[in-house]
């Protein structure tokens, strides 16, 4: 699977303890935070479709068992994402 260099960014981020966040509605952002969302560390904006890609792809997934309301949406790796890392490169 060829992966951009901003999505192989971001899963190498999140597997270094950053966490993806979708706030949805009317003015929807993505988001990446450093030591998870809410907690004060460096922040990035994520361009919405590279977020999309990343999930359609299957590389990352919501997290389980959060409120639907949840604001935002927290995401996690999944375990396809996490082959990709342990092989180093994404093609």
């Amino acid at each position: 699977m060829k992966l951009t260099d901003k999505q192989m960014d971001i899963i190498k981020k999140m597997d270094e303890g950053w966490e993806l966040g979708f706030y949805s509605g009317y003015d929807a952002s993505v988001n990446l935070q450093k030591g998870g969302l809410g907690k004060g560390g460096e922040s990035k904006p994520v361009n919405y479709n590279t977020f999309s890609a990343l999930r359609n792809r299957e590389l990352v997934t919501p997290i389980t068992n959060q409120n639907p309301y949840a604001f935002p949406q927290k995401y996690y790796l999944t375990d396809k994402a996490h082959e990709i890392l342990k092989k180093g490169v994404a093609n």
